[in-house]
């Protein structure tokens, strides 16, 4: 295969007779997303995969990485099928070799215009960001996701943030936004902080260059949650 990526298959081997399928060995270069209306943050996506398709549908696993993330490799999984123009996941799977961080989702991917066209709903576990370097900015042991619709995607975030450089504990979170192919957009934050709420929203954006802005507002904080000299609310 030459467009829009270049593959070359090793060790395929196709059964005819009785349950068909199909096995085989694919080396993946410069995989380019763009071409199926994803945005410009992965960049280009090379590696190693084993391939399985039978009348039940499409099994892929092996090593994935990423140009745009340069953060090292993913050990990726996906078993789903094809039909009517839609990707049925039962599972695809990612998780970053480096620092174990990981996420699992299934749905639908649907190939309309302006798409595709998405149903997925999926969980995280370990999570931290940066990805790559000896200390995140933010950790969550584990949460739940959803994404919904077409460009922007309508997301719904849920689980516990760790602002590490605050030494805070993990904070209980739900988020409900969208995400675009150049920012992730939060127009409802809830976070619980010293027996208190914060609310608000904002941006994070990558390209053309990356920037964010949050604001939002602070009710019922109570500060002898850090300062026990300091009691009362904020």
């Amino acid at each position: 295969l030459r467009a829009p990526f270049r593959a070359v298959l090793r060790n395929g081997v196709l059964q005819a007779l009785g349950e068909w399928n199909f096995t085989g060995d694919a080396r993946v270069h410069d995989f380019d997303l763009r071409a199926f209306g994803a945005g410009p943050l992965l960049g280009l996506v090379s590696g190693d995969l084993e391939l399985a398709i039978d009348r039940d549908g499409y099994r892929a696993s092996g090593t994935l990485d990423s140009s745009g993330l340069a953060v090292g490799a993913f050990n990726v999984g996906f078993d789903g099928r094809y039909a009517d123009r839609t990707l049925t996941a039962n599972r695809i799977v990612l998780v970053h070799r480096g620092s174990g961080a990981r996420a699992e989702a299934a749905g639908g991917i649907g190939i309309v215009p302006d798409g595709p066209r998405l149903a997925l709903a999926g969980a995280w576990q370990d999570f931290r960001w940066p990805l790559a370097g000896a200390e995140p900015a933010v950790r969550s042991a584990a949460g739940s996701f959803r994404l919904d619709d077409v460009w922007p995607y309508a997301l719904q975030l849920e689980g516990p943030v760790e602002p590490v450089p605050l030494g805070l504990e993990p904070l209980p979170m739900k988020a409900s936004g969208r995400l675009a192919k150049d920012r992730v957009i939060l127009d409802a934050a809830q976070l619980q902080l010293f027996d208190g709420q914060v609310l608000g929203g904002g941006y994070a954006a990558w390209s053309p260059a990356e920037r964010w802005s949050f604001g939002g507002r602070v009710t019922g904080l109570n500060p002898a949650r850090a300062r026990p000299d300091l009691p009362g609310r904020l």
